[in-house]
Formats: structure tokens, sequence, C-alpha cells
């Protein structure tokens, strides 16, 4: 009987609550299904360029979820955009070829980005990429589940909750 009052118990526990993450140095942020592991990274190009690449992820039941705040030595504008979308593009498919399902160009948080959807080589995994620049900062955020498994709400409400600061009252 004790064994049975511990299931209840055990499912409450276990059961993650959605987490908002928006980071005070980040222009936009989201909702996590649980709360995300949180990690930074900074590199120095041959230039001499800091990069400075801040993420969070959380992996369960198989699925992943990304976000990514990457801040770049300099704004890219007009054409130097889409030919830094394109590189990241041509970038991400280096470091994990995949085959492309679908590309389109959307308004993430209000801004201008692009929405890839991604299969891996062998069709078991899907993955939906979108990035955005903002001034000098490119914004991943991502979604990967396996490719028999459905499209989940709390996926869905990853990417609607894709947001931007709320602006702050001026005295």
């Amino acid at each position: 009987m004790k064994r049975l009052l511990l299931i209840p118990l055990l499912t409450l526990t276990l059961h993650a609550d959605p987490t908002e993450h928006h980071p005070a140095d980040w222009e936009l942020g989201t909702i996590f299904p649980a709360q995300p592991w949180l990690g930074k990274k900074e590199t120095v190009t041959a230039e001499g360029n800091k990069i400075v690449e801040s993420r969070a992820t959380l992996e369960q039941n198989g699925e992943s979820y990304l976000a990514e705040c990457v801040v770049m030595p300099g704004t890219p504008l007009g054409p130097q955009r889409d030919h830094a979308y394109n590189a990241g593009f041509t970038g991400m498919q280096k470091a994990n070829p995949r085959t492309l399902k679908s590309e389109e160009k959307i308004l993430i948080g209000g801004h201008d980005g692009r929405r890839y959807v991604l299969e891996s080589k062998d069709g078991t995994r899907i993955t939906d990429h979108r990035v955005v620049f903002v001034g000098n900062k490119l914004f991943v955020f991502a979604y990967e589940r396996p490719a028999s498994v459905p499209v989940p709400p709390e996926a869905d409400t990853f990417f609607a909750k894709i947001t931007g600061k709320a602006p702050t009252k001026k005295d």
C-alpha cells in the first residue's frame, strides 16, 4: 500500500514546470518545458575579435531544446545579413550534415529571421531551427525530436513564446 501512495508523489516530484529563459543581456527569450542547463563560451577569432556564446539547453524524453545568443564583433546589415544567414547555415551543415526539408523567411520576436527544418541523414531525427539577428547578436532557437514522434505542445509553446523584452519605463 505504501508503494501505491508513493507513485503519485513521485510523479508530482518528477513533473517539471515550464521555465522562462530571458537573461538580462538577451533581447529575445522563450519558455522551456523545464529548467534548462546554462553554459557560456568565449572565443577569439584569428582577427582578434571576441565572440561570446551563451546557451540554454534541455534534453528530455529523446527531445532537445536550445536557445543560444552569440555576440558577434559586428552587425551584419542589408546583403551582409543574407550572407551571414547563408554562412551560418553552411557552418551548421558542416558540423552536422542533414537534409534540408524546408527553409523560409519569418518574423522572430518582431525581427526578420530564418526557419530551417532539417532531417538527419538516416531519417530518424527532425530539427526545427529559428535564427535571427538583433543588432550584433545572433539568436538561435532549436527543437529536435525523433521523426516518429509528433511535435508536442511544449515545442509549439517554445517557439510561440519567443519574445523581446518589455520596454523599461523612463522616469
